[in-house]
């Protein structure tokens, strides 16, 4: 018995390797949401009160891909940063949209703005 239960043990060590946790998720700094609210309201042409922390910024704000661009475009260059293409197309919920600002303001890749 005890040779059989070896060897499901390194089978399944084999198979079934062990992994980390994942890191725990970036919580956006506060300031972020108004500065963003607002760059959405303005490109977006939508009251302040529309946009939630939870939204989704095509079927709840009816951004579309020209709207898309300009907001890319107002973010970059409120917070000084570049926002590559691949990225822009996978931010879709305000939720991603501000964990992505976070990382990308936290990583340093912030320029200084004088």
């Amino acid at each position: 018995m005890g040779t059989r239960l070896k060897r499901v043990k390194h089978w399944i060590t084999q198979r079934l390797p062990w992994r980390k946790a994942p890191p725990a998720p970036i919580v956006p700094r506060p300031e972020l949401w108004p500065m963003v609210r607002h760059i959405l309201a303005e490109e977006l042409n939508v009251s302040h009160h529309d946009i939630t922390p939870t939204a989704h910024l095509y079927d709840d704000l009816g951004m579309d891909s020209l709207n898309s661009i300009e907001v890319v475009m107002a973010i970059e260059e409120e917070f000084g940063i570049d926002i590559p293409d691949a990225d822009a197309e996978k931010l879709k919920t305000m939720p991603e949209l501000l964990q992505y600002l976070e990382e990308r303001l936290r990583d340093g890749k912030r320029p200084d703005r004088g």
